[in-house]
Formats: structure tokens, sequence, C-alpha cells
């Protein structure tokens, strides 16, 4: 990065750290007269790097501002919103303003951390307007998969931002109330909107975008004629559609039970903030024996197929309560993510190997999407008549295709974002000035490591050609005292394959006695470093020397017999003892 923040000290910049060219990784800063805020700062999901699911955005950036970080606006409660804030926070340290609902649901995550006592968390209502000197911001109400999603208008004296967030323009909720459609309308007859930035991840959808309120009918029609146990499985934070499917099943005469985390917490938030009422029972999967298959409806998570979700553990008859047989129906009341699709089909095969029947939206009208269609769009812009539009959360074919929109609806300068540039707002000339590197942070069980580490990295070549370690016994003389010792994980099976086993101790044993060949050379020329001291007098030198020519030889081998470099590993044991064994 060359660019000179105090030179825009003045100018309203925006820099997203992920969600722009990606789905997924919402954080997004905002910068005026030198101070900064952050809006969402969410999670992505990988499948990509070995053991690690979820990849974070890197703020290292704003580390270095963060005492200039007047706050983190949380827009609503999905992962990709806010589920970086548990593994992030400390590190940032600023205050979180998001409603009750998000405010809720956030603290029961964070109680699996140890500083929810230290977050203040500022709690505001769909309306309210608040000072974050230089910026006054005012939350308005919009529609989404989940209730109190709130669209921020961030306003400066360079010019006024409506950040939409994830949102669509239902009339009809099921919980929540309606998107401010007024405000909106008020907001683009006075001319005071300078740009949108807007999701993109739902415009190739034509069309209006369908209500929520639309399935419940559809879902008893489903559910009334199955005469087995039914399971669906959503998505967890969609606190709307788990109101329909209770609803729904109820409706039928039957009990629902909830399975897996993130569903009994959604539960108990929402029976909290009263989008559930409390007069709701659910029954527990240990309860469930007591009624009829016919009798039963279970709500579960594991929609995207994930592995250790409750859907995963019953198609695998690893749930201890739970068994699936040809007469009882899945529903999956969702959409395929991108990059799901195998995981998901996998859970699909493994309930056709059951013969239990599989209901999705492929063949049956059971999900709506959180998101815009293309109408909504068009009336939004209609609505708020912005100066400028800047696509963005969305893959690249998102963005541009949101970018041809926005021009279709006559607004003169568009932009698409892209992450960590950063871009100049204003109604002159609105561009990318600069751009910074980042690189996304791997959760990798309790710490956080760049993914372009080389833990990282390794791993990936472990996996595609395994791992040989290579154990050399001598004496302090550096005589090898026996044949060295290898175990070749993932690469060979040397306790059948005897040929290579042979091959790679006569091999390392040679390329051993070479090395130190060399070395006696060099230590007799009393060759010296950089620092002037004496070339290998550590035994550090002298084994990291040795390593690489014996590294050197066990990659050839491998090469030569099956085109791989496994991850190698060369240790050594000095021992007191003289004698050789071979």
């Amino acid at each position: 990065m060359n660019i000179n923040l105090k030179k825009f000290k003045k100018e309203l910049l925006f820099l997203p750290l992920g969600g722009s060219g990606e789905i997924g990784l919402n954080c997004n800063l905002y910068h005026y007269e030198g101070k900064w805020i952050m809006v969402d700062c969410g999670i992505g999901f990988t499948k990509e790097i070995p053991g690690v699911d979820v990849i974070v955005p890197d703020i290292s950036f704003i580390k270095k501002y963060k005492k200039d970080l007047l706050g983190i606006i949380i827009t609503h409660i999905h992962e990709d919103h806010l589920g970086a804030i548990q593994h992030l926070w400390q590190e940032l340290e600023a205050p979180i303003y998001t409603s009750h609902f998000t405010a809720t649901f956030l603290k029961e995550k964070l109680r699996r951390t140890d500083f929810l006592d230290k977050v203040v968390i500022r709690e505001i209502k769909e309306g309210d307007k608040i000072k974050l000197k230089p910026f006054n911001l005012e939350f308005i109400g919009l529609t989404h998969s989940t209730v109190e999603m709130n669209a921020i208008l961030i306003g400066t004296k360079a010019g006024n931002i409506l950040h939409t967030g994830d949102w669509k323009l239902d009339m009809n909720p099921v919980a929540g109330k309606k998107s401010n459609v007024a405000r909106l309308q008020e907001l683009g007859k006075n001319k005071e909107i300078l740009a949108t930035i807007c999701d993109s991840t739902n415009i190739f959808s034509e069309g209006d975008s369908k209500s929520e309120s639309d399935l419940l009918q559809s879902f008893i029609n489903i559910i009334s004629k199955e005469k087995g146990a039914v399971v669906c499985a959503t998505f967890a934070s969609n606190i709307s559609r788990v109101k329909t499917l209770v609803k729904a099943a109820k409706a039928c005469g039957r009990k629902t039970c909830l399975v897996g985390s993130s569903l009994l917490r959604i539960a108990k938030v929402g029976k909290e903030t009263g989008y559930l009422s409390n007069g709701i029972k659910f029954v527990s999967d240990k309860e469930l024996k007591k009624y009829k298959k016919s009798e039963i409806f279970i709500l579960a998570t594991g929609c995207q197929g994930e592995n250790l979700a409750a859907l995963n553990k019953i198609a695998n008859n690893a749930h201890p309560k739970i068994k699936l047989s040809k007469k009882d129906t899945v529903i999956f009341s969702s959409k395929m993510i991108p990059g799901n699709e195998k995981s998901i089909m996998k859970l699909y095969n493994k309930l056709a190997e059951k013969d239990v029947k599989i209901i999705s939206e492929a063949n049956a009208f059971v999900h709506v999407s959180g998101h815009y269609a293309r109408n909504d769009l068009v009336k939004l812009y209609k609505y708020t008549k912005p100066q400028v539009a800047i696509a963005t959360h969305g893959e690249a074919m998102h963005l541009a295709e949101h970018k041809r929109l926005a021009e279709k609806c006559g607004i003169q300068k568009v932009l698409k974002a892209q992450n960590g540039g950063i871009m100049l707002i204003n109604k002159e000339s609105p561009r990318i000035i600069d751009i910074i590197e980042l690189t996304n942070v791997a959760v990798d069980g309790k710490r956080l490591i760049e993914t372009s580490n080389n833990v990282i990295k390794e791993r990936k070549k472990i996996l595609n050609a395994g791992i040989i370690f290579i154990n050399m016994i001598i004496d302090k003389d550096y005589k090898l005292l026996r044949k060295p010792t290898v175990v070749a994980t993932g690469a060979y099976d040397l306790n059948k394959d005897k040929i290579m086993k042979e091959i790679f101790e006569e091999d390392i044993s040679k390329a051993y006695k070479k090395a130190i060949k060399e070395l006696d050379i060099i230590i007799s020329k009393k060759e010296k470093d950089r620092d002037g001291k004496k070339k290998f007098s550590k035994d550090e030198d002298k084994q990291q020397f040795i390593g690489q020519i014996i590294k050197a030889k066990v990659n050839k081998i491998c090469l030569d017999d099956m085109g791989k470099k496994p991850v190698l590993r060369v240790e050594f044991a000095i021992t007191k003892c003289k004698k050789s064994f071979f």
C-alpha cells in the first residue's frame, strides 16, 4: 500500500476486507476525518485447507488504526456477517452496535469465549440514529431470512452512504417488521444518497422475491401426506423458517424435536426475544421413543452436508436416538450454497441407501431465498436514487451482472468493490485509489494462522504426497551406528514394501557418508561464515548440511518412483554408544 491516509483525511473512503469477489467473509471499513467504522465481521467456509473449515478476514490493516476504530456495526445474525467476532474482537476491542435479537444471539456465541464480559455491545432499534463523530448512523429495517436485519445509513459531511447488508422486499414476513420502504423513498425524494453499497448474491434471480409466508401451506401439504418420520434440515439462523416449520408440524398433528446445537441456540434466543412463543413446546430426542414415527417431526442442522451436523450423523447411523428407514422422509428446506454440492450429494446418497424419501427445492416448494430478486433491486434504486452504486458481496460474476443492471437503472457511476481496494467515494470521480494486500486467516482449532503460512502449505503437501521421517543414530564423532530408521506415512507402506525399505536405507546411508566427506573437506579448509566464525562450528549447522543432502537424495528416489515429493523430516540421535550395528 502506497496511500498516504493523511492526504485523504477529509475524504470518504470505503475498504472491503472480505465479501467482495467472494461469498461470505463480509467485513467492510469506512473512513472519514481520520476515523473508521467497521460494518460486519463474518466468517467464510473452506474445503480446500486440510483440517480447516472456517476462515476469517485479514484485519491486519485496521489493527494499525484500532485507536481510531469507533465501532463495529453488525447488520444481522448470519455467520458470514458476525461469525468472526469471537475470533477477532480481542484484536480490535471496539464497541459493537447491533439489534436486540442479534445482540442476544451474539452473546450466546460469546459465552464459549473467556472475554464476553469485556465486550461492549450496544443495542439499537430500527429507526435509531446514533453519532460516532464524524459519522452519523441510522438503522433502516429491511427483510431477510432472519429478523432485525438493518441497512445502515452512514452520514458524513462528504455525503451519505446506504450500506444495505443482505436484504429483500418481503411485505408479508413471518416474523419481524416489513422492509421500511417509506424511509428509502424519503431518502430518494430528498436526494440524500450519495452512494449505495449493495449485496449482489442473488442478482441472477429473475422477477420478484417470494415471501417467507408463502411456504406454510406448502409444508402442511407435504408433511400431511407422509406416513413415517419427517426430518427437515434448514439454516438454523432462519427463525422465520423455524417458526413456519413448527407451525406446519403442529397443523399435521406432529411433535417437533430440535436436533443440533445451533437450532437449540436459536430457539432459546427466539423465545428470549419474543419471536418464538414461550408456549411452543419441543420434545427432546430422548422422548421420541414415546411416539409413533407418524407423530414426530425432526428439525435438524446439516442442510449443507456438514460432517458434524445432526443430519449427517443421522444418515451415518451415528445418532444415538434417531434412526431412519424406508417410510421416512427428509426435507431440505434450503438452497445448495456454491461449493457445497459434493457434500450435499454425498448426504443425499447416504439417505437414498436407506430408501429414505428426499424432498428439496428441486422437486417441491420448500424454500424461498432471503436475498432479493432482480425486480427488488430495480425498486431499491428507484426508491433511493443514488448518484453512485457500488456492487459488493458476491463473486466476480455477481458483481459484474449487478453493475450491468445498475447501469440499466440509469445510475451514472457504477463500480465493483474489490477486497483490499480502497475506494474514494464522491460525486465527481469515485474510484479505487489503492489496493492493500490481504490474506485470509484460517481458524485452525484454537489458533488463527494465515492461509499462506508454511504450516498450511506443508499440510497440503502431506495430504498430496505424505511425509517421510528419517532418523539417524550417530555417535558424537558423527559415525553412523545403524541403518537409518525410515517411516513413510502416507507415502509408502514400508512394512510390506521391503524393496523400497532397502532402497531408502542403503541410499540414505550412502548420502550420509557423502555428506560427511564433504563436511570434512569444508571444515579442513577452515572456511568462515559471514560473521567471521568457523563454518559448522555448531552441531545444528552440521546436521542441517547433512539433512539437506539426505533430503535431496530421498526426493530423487520419490520423484523417480512415484512422481511426487513428500514432506521430509531428518532427525539426528547422538548416542554415547560407539558400537556400530551394521
